[in-house]
């Protein structure tokens, strides 16, 4: 009696044999049970030659019927098998999504280098509605439809991030969003044209010069920035842009915790912090946590900062109507040969001073509950002009007033009494003057130049000189460093450093966040 399995191998053996069959020389026109008679032919049969006399049919030879044992079936006059088609026919080439277009697609993106690659959303909605009721019931509506863009007909949701890279070189990289309730200044920019000789990129990026540890720049800026290598000896890089952030640097003593501190001055950019513990440098997400919408410094691991001890921290934030300027500079690196190199550095920056007096309206969520409340607006607030506070999305919402600036945080609104569920659900429109900081960092340049040279198994020596120039008040103030370090292995289980300094006290550098300063 044969098992289901038996006899599916069977049936599916039958079909295949019932197919017509021709052959040629020593076999006649094969029936269903010569099939099953000839279990296995020797490969080597379909190999003769004509040398041998016989002429070698690819029909002599035999090929196994998949997972039926001990069977096999004869190939077919295209050179494969009947069953092995049987089989195969079911397996689809894979491939786009698309189809024939998608395939095309892809065949121009890898002739092209062409690569785009998007993330994020991008709503389109249509409304129409009739209210009915008094004016409060209108503004109530208005505030909750749509993150609290009132009752139009169309609506725009968009939250985008795009990496495209085209034709190999060019590079375009951009985050776009209208959200009501995200940070203005994550929208950002920036086109990249890099080959192996020359690299030219626009819009906001971090321009840093490094080859002089003198002069260590590193910014968050919008503009310009040339690097070229045209030759194996020669690299060069040029600058020009217009600041987007201040350097600031905060001291805060320490309370014996481990925290929260506050460093507020401004709305700080993200990755720019360093801080240290008296000497002692940290790392971020290691030994501490800086949130960079409300400036709140946490340490981790149980690390208590002693009431003896100091907390300093250095940051670029953005300001508003602060003093901006612009940052241009270059610098030139030429190898004299294997391991000796001398390059020189420019770098200047104008700043000119801002536009005091001018208000802010922001949009923001509410965070809490009901009867604990707070919104965080993006810069410092001008405690001698009270903000006004709106339910929704615009001036034309329920107007708050039980709130308070939290001395401790001044972009922190505090609501004591509570506040109203609609704007817990729907956010605030917060106007307000923010604190503005009239002193101009000044206009000041620094020219360098370094000295690198390899010597031998003993080690390294680097010397390296700047000079500025600053003026500030009206008054020209100049200042002069050197510095020479030597790092020595004598031995493969040895390494030290010596470093030799001497730094005027006049001299300064430009505006960097970190610690290598004056």
């Amino acid at each position: 009696m044969q098992n289901s399995y038996h006899r599916r191998a069977f049936l599916l053996l039958s079909i295949a044999a019932l197919q017509p069959m021709v052959c040629t020389g020593a076999h006649a026109a094969e029936t269903l049970w010569d099939v099953l008679a000839r279990t296995q032919s020797d490969p080597s049969e379909a190999g003769l030659t004509q040398a041998n006399g016989i002429s070698g049919n690819p029909r002599d030879q035999r090929f196994p019927l998949g997972p039926v044992p001990g069977f096999s079936l004869p190939a077919d006059q295209a050179g494969g098998t009947t069953g092995a088609s049987l089989i195969a026919s079911n397996k689809a080439k894979k491939g786009s999504m698309f189809g024939p277009i998608g395939n095309w697609f892809d065949h121009i993106q890898a002739m092209t280098g062409t690569k785009i690659r998007t993330t994020g959303h991008s709503n389109f909605t249509f409304l129409q509605q009739n209210v009915s009721g008094g004016a409060d019931a209108l503004t109530n509506l208005q505030s909750q439809q749509y993150l609290g863009r009132g009752s139009g007909n169309f609506y725009n949701d968009t939250d985008l991030t795009i990496d495209a890279t085209v034709f190999k070189y060019l590079n375009y990289q951009t985050r776009v969003s209208n959200s009501l309730f995200n940070n203005p200044n994550d929208n950002h920019v920036k086109l990249d044209y890099n080959t192996k000789k020359v690299r030219l990129e626009w819009g906001d990026l971090n321009a840093n010069f490094q080859d002089n540890s003198l002069i260590d720049f590193n910014r968050y800026l919008h503009g310009t920035q040339l690097t070229t290598q045209l030759t194996s000896h020669l690299k060069t890089s040029v600058l020009y842009s217009q600041t987007k952030a201040a350097v600031q640097t905060m001291v805060i003593p320490g309370n014996n915790s481990s925290g929260p501190y506050f460093v507020y001055a401004g709305q700080i950019v993200e990755g720019s912090d360093h801080v240290r513990i008296d000497n002692r440098d940290l790392i971020k997400g290691t030994d501490y946590t800086l949130d960079s919408y409300s400036g709140q410094l946490n340490f981790l691991k149980g690390n208590v900062v002693l009431s003896s001890s100091s907390i300093a921290v250095s940051f670029e934030s953005y300001g508003y109507n602060s003093a901006v300027g612009n940052v241009y500079g270059m610098t030139g690196s030429y190898t004299l040969r294997p391991g000796v190199s001398a390059g020189i550095t420019y770098v200047a920056q104008t700043s000119p001073a801002g536009t005091l007096g001018a208000s802010t309206t922001e949009t923001l969520p509410v965070s809490g509950s009901l009867t604990q409340a707070t919104v965080n607006v993006l810069y410092p607030i001008d405690p001698s002009r009270l903000p006004q506070v709106y339910v929704g999305s615009n001036t034309t919402g329920l107007p708050i007033n039980n709130f308070q600036i939290n001395a401790a945080i001044p972009n922190q609104l505090i609501f004591p009494n509570g506040i109203d569920p609609t704007a817990l659900a729907n956010g605030v429109t917060v106007v307000y003057f923010p604190v503005v900081n009239t002193t101009a960092p000044g206009n000041r340049s620094i020219m360098g130049f370094n000295l690198h040279t390899a010597m031998g198994k003993l080690g390294n020596l680097t010397f390296e000189t700047a000079n500025s120039a600053l003026t500030l008040s009206g008054k020209n103030v100049s200042g002069q460093a050197y510095q020479a370090t030597m790092d020595l292995s004598p031995f493969k289980s040895f390494h030290s450093r010596v470093t030799l300094r001497d730094i005027t006290p006049s001299f300064s550098s430009i505006q960097s966040p970190g610690f290598n300063r004056n």
